[in-house]
């Protein structure tokens, strides 16, 4: 009898998830036929569709339901729309839908294979595959495939349909590759019949912190000597760090947190993975994130703190020394910052329904499986982070890198002429080889390329002959600081001076590369503008590029508002489109630069501050004061004196960049928007 009355149970709450999906499907269909006209639908283009995604938002009561298209039951890639629903009525839609559909669509029989497919990608990026194999066939359309020499992951691939911006629909193969690197996670769309890559979307958000035009307050990083007053004391669960609204070491002393897990996000504690009361890991790993080290780039689990049976995880922390021996606090704090924007954000909508960053969901909706893999002090880069942000059910992953000093060091020194001998300021890009202790010592010669801007080196160098063995000076703008060195390395020279072409003092340039072999640095305009006015009078100009300072590293694991950031980069791309689609925030004027630094800034907003405050981001890591411009345009502010743009600054491609310019400026009107409603309402410290 107790068994009849468990499938009898079951059976009625199918039949009512039917009833509910049945209800959804006649709610959107009807919305979308009575307002045809104006999306430019007809029947054809929303007769066959499926939900990607759906949830409810609790607080309001809002059902968020995400439909793609289908065409002779394959998927339309980016035939997206997104609907808002409550009370069985449709508030507003997000409509990407393509129209007139049946008669775009160009084939519906596949040229070449899924492996063949997968090997045209491999070449597009210079991979070498030489072993591509099917692991399981789910149909005749859906495959996943595995290549460990190109892929950290395994290799999903399906047939979609993907409308291409002449108006043409295309019979694709869907795939995604996960680059050993890290530094790439391509979701790729491959002609079926052409094998031509057609579409391209990373899912890694590279935020290039340096790629902007900001001006550095500080010459030189100011040296910190704060550590826990609290080291002496024992608690379990506890945590050394700098809590919110605490930015950085530059913004205010650790605290020891003790048991801060929120009840509701984190119901058995951070540790937890089983759902059974009691934790599983006492290293900085749990359900939510696993922080370790990953100095070695290998993208595998390193070194994580062990904080014992008692969870304690109250370490020493003197931070006028290299970042590498202060492992222990600097993971424990990248531990806690991820499990803080868990439990918030959660609070606000970023549940597991909703496709939100978790181990175990404990029965709850969305796909488990997809913890943060939080790498501190990873060893890919420097100046940077980056969040990588896959589907729902694959682990995302954050990459926060060591940050070489803040500010202008005298990496430069010319030798002659003796008119301009001396000591220039220049910082060091975050791609290459650093600049060393032992020096670079050449001739000086200025890269010359085909018109409009022929210092830029843009367009092809026209001096190459002259450039071998020399450091290569270039001019800022028009396309990569990572072409422009490459090019100059390309053409014979041992390193690379940018000159900045706007007003104010350098910065390290933002960028990846893997085949940069020489060191690079920018200086700044007015230097830049007496090293060519030196060589185009025909003077010969020796410089050498050296790193005598003594001052130490930054670690961004403690910039609190670089990791909110990056993790905020998650939260944008799972919720926009919904869980399943994260790639719909890759288009050059979207804002989810902008969102991300909000994240930031709104956690690390306190009791006494005021719109009018200098807020930059990054300050800490970058080598500045709390007063810094920080690592953007401008630092947020709602005084016109401080940050002066607007909507109508996304005009100006010298000062604003895409797309975190574009991110700079709309987080610049969210900030002014959250003061308007502090004043209207008043400040909330929850």
């Amino acid at each position: 009898m107790r068994s009849f009355i468990i499938l009898l149970s079951l059976l009625c709450l199918s039949a009512t998830q039917v009833d509910a999906q049945s209800e959804i499907r006649y709610i959107i269909n009807n919305y979308i036929s009575v307002n045809s006209e104006v999306l430019g639908v007809n029947k054809t283009d929303y007769a066959d569709w499926i939900v990607t995604d759906q949830y409810i938002s609790r607080h309001n009561q809002v059902t968020h339901v995400y439909i793609r298209q289908k065409f002779n039951g394959i998927e339309v890639f980016n035939g997206i729309a997104n609907f808002n629903i409550r009370n069985n009525k449709v508030l507003n839609m997000g409509n990407g839908l393509i129209t007139d559909l049946s008669s775009k669509v160009n084939n519906q029989v596949p040229a070449i294979n899924p492996i063949q497919a997968t090997s045209l990608v491999a070449d597009y990026f210079n991979l070498n595959a030489s072993e591509i194999y099917i692991t399981n066939a789910i149909n005749s359309q859906e495959f996943v495939l595995s290549c460990d020499e190109i892929s950290q992951n395994e290799i999903p691939i399906k047939l979609v349909y993907f409308a291409n911006s002449d108006g043409s629909v295309v019979l694709c193969w869907d795939l995604s590759i996960y680059l050993l690197s890290g530094e790439h996670w391509y979701s790729v769309r491959v002609d079926a019949v052409s094998g031509e890559v057609i579409d391209i979307i990373d899912w890694v958000n590279h935020c290039e912190f340096g790629d902007h035009d900001h001006t550095v307050k500080s010459a030189s990083q100011k040296q910190v000597s704060k550590s826990s007053t609290s080291f002496s004391k024992k608690a379990p669960d506890s945590y050394n760090v700098y809590a919110p609204p605490i930015e950085s070491p530059n913004h205010g002393n650790r605290t020891l947190e003790v048991n801060p897990a929120d009840t509701a996000a984190s119901p058995f504690g951070w540790h937890d993975t089983n759902g059974i009361n009691g934790f599983e890991f006492t290293i900085t790993r749990g359900n939510n994130v696993h922080a370790s080290e990953d100095a070695n780039d290998d993208n595998l689990p390193g070194y994580s703190p062990d904080g014992s049976s008692t969870l304690d995880f109250n370490f020493p922390l003197n931070l006028n020394q290299d970042p590498s021996n202060y492992l222990d606090p600097a993971i424990t704090n990248l531990f806690y910052w991820n499990n803080i924007m868990h439990d918030v954000w959660y609070k606000y909508g970023f549940d597991e329904a909703s496709g939100n960053f978790q181990q175990n969901n404990y029965g709850k909706g969305g796909m488990g499986n997809d913890y943060v893999n939080a790498d501190a002090q990873d060893g890919s880069g420097t100046n940077n982070a980056n969040f990588a942000t896959p589907p729902d059910g694959n682990n995302p992953r954050m990459q926060m890198f060591i940050w070489t000093g803040g500010g202008a060091s005298n990496l430069l020194h010319v030798i002659s002429p003796a008119s301009i001998e001396g000591a220039y300021g220049a910082v060091v890009s975050s791609f290459g080889p650093a600049v060393g202790s032992t020096p670079i010592t050449a001739k000086l010669v200025a890269a010359i390329d085909l018109a409009p801007d022929s210092l830029n080196a843009c367009d092809g160098i026209t001096n190459g002959s002259g450039l071998v063995g020399t450091i290569a000076l270039i001019r800022r703008g028009d396309c990569q600081f990572t072409f422009k060195v490459q090019a100059a390395q390309d053409e014979g020279a041992i390193a690379v001076i940018i000159a900045n072409n706007v007003p104010g003092a350098p910065f390290s340039m933002g960028g990846i590369s893997s085949t940069i072999t020489i060191p690079s640095v920018m200086i700044s305009q007015a230097d830049g503008n007496t090293l060519y006015n030196e060589l185009f009078s025909g003077s010969i100009v020796n410089v050498t590029l050296v790193d005598s300072s003594a001052n130490f590293n930054r670690d961004s694991d403690l910039d609190n508002g670089v990791i909110a950031h990056e993790y905020g980069h998650g939260i944008s791309n799972r919720l926009t489109g919904g869980p399943s689609n994260s790639g719909c925030l890759s288009n050059a004027e979207q804002m989810g630069e902008g969102w991300s630094d909000f994240f930031g800034m709104i956690m690390t907003i306190e009791a006494g501050d005021s719109g009018k405050d200098i807020r930059g981001v990054g300050t800490y890591a970058s080598g500045q004061s709390t007063q810094g411009d920080g690592i953007r345009p401008a630092p947020y502010s709602t005084d016109f004196a401080i940050n002066d743009f607007t909507y109508a600054s996304t005009n100006n491609t010298a000062a604003v960049s895409q797309p975190h310019g574009i991110g700079f400026v709309w987080c610049t009107i969210l900030w002014d928007m959250t003061w308007e409603l502090i004043d209207m309402y008043g400040f909330d410290p929850d």
